[in-house]
């Protein structure tokens, strides 16, 4: 099974125009990057904005947002992370002092 990261940078990464656009509308609206998706998504964005296809404003910049949305929501989900370890650090510290 294709993931939808996975489809949408195919389509992406298509020399047809149609298929390149589908891709781009889909990661505009993506919103489940993950850490895994993230050096895929990079590396492709990095080898499409040069493509004659891509070299329209428009184009250039929705690959821009894509990497700025993708990035704003993988920093959301280090800080979350990282709250978290700091409330479970906390807690097993509460837990430990109690039971001295």
């Amino acid at each position: 099974m294709i993931r939808p990261c996975d489809q949408s940078l195919k389509l992406l990464s298509s020399e047809k125009l149609e298929e390149f656009e589908q891709g781009l509308k889909r990661l505009v609206s993506f919103q489940g990057y993950s850490r895994l998706c993230e050096s895929k998504v990079r590396e492709v964005i990095n080898s499409v904005k040069n493509k004659p296809l891509a070299q329209r404003e428009s184009f250039q910049a929705e690959l821009e947002f894509i990497e700025n949305r993708m990035q704003t929501i993988l920093d959301g989900i280090q800080q979350s992370s990282s709250k978290q370890n700091v409330s479970s650090r906390w807690k097993l510290a509460l837990v430990k002092k109690e039971n001295f």
